[in-house]
């Protein structure tokens, strides 16, 4: 079977397509098809034709249906894979809900220490202020004793030497 292509603009290029057809004339004739504006011109998207090119060009013989069913194949794969891939990310997504959650409630743990640990602290603060103003008050009473009793035992000693005074003018 032989098929005859050619550009209307050109019409006596004719391009005979059959299994003696040269590489160069199979690859023409895929431009010719696809710059026409036809159905069957919208089968051959650049990237078709790309891959087409690249078949004849390396003398591979063009089986769509083989190619159709490799990349159905691949699709299927591809689906079976996304759908492990859409299971492991509500996994995750399950994981990373509990936990926030976790986190959630250590927060709120931590709140609750952090908070226990100011009012210690306060609690500190206000015994050792408590407990120094009672300290600077017994240091003042100790003071005003220590006072008085040096103030008695100069008045001891003035009393001493009074007392000497006088038993020594008696006996004089």
């Amino acid at each position: 079977m032989i098929a005859v292509i050619y550009d209307e603009a050109k019409p006596k290029n004719k391009i005979k397509i059959g299994p003696t057809t040269a590489k160069s004339e199979e690859l023409e004739a895929i431009r010719i098809i696809a710059g026409t504006d036809s159905y069957l011109s919208s089968l051959f998207s650049t990237d078709f034709q790309k891959w087409a090119d690249r078949r004849i060009k390396d003398d591979f013989p063009i089986d769509l249906m083989d190619e159709f069913r490799g990349l159905e194949k691949l699709l299927t794969n591809y689906k079976g894979e996304n759908e492990k891939a859409n299971r492991e990310i509500e996994y995750l997504q399950e994981q990373n809900k509990n936990q926030e959650e976790t986190i959630k409630l250590l927060r709120a743990d931590l709140e609750r220490v952090q908070e226990a640990v100011r009012e210690a602290d306060r609690i500190r603060v206000e015994k050792f202020n408590e407990q120094s103003q009672y300290l600077y008050e017994e240091r003042q009473k100790v003071a005003r004793l220590e006072n008085t009793v040096d103030c008695k035992d100069l008045e001891i000693i003035r009393l001493k030497a009074r007392l000497f005074d006088l038993l020594t003018e008696e006996k004089a």
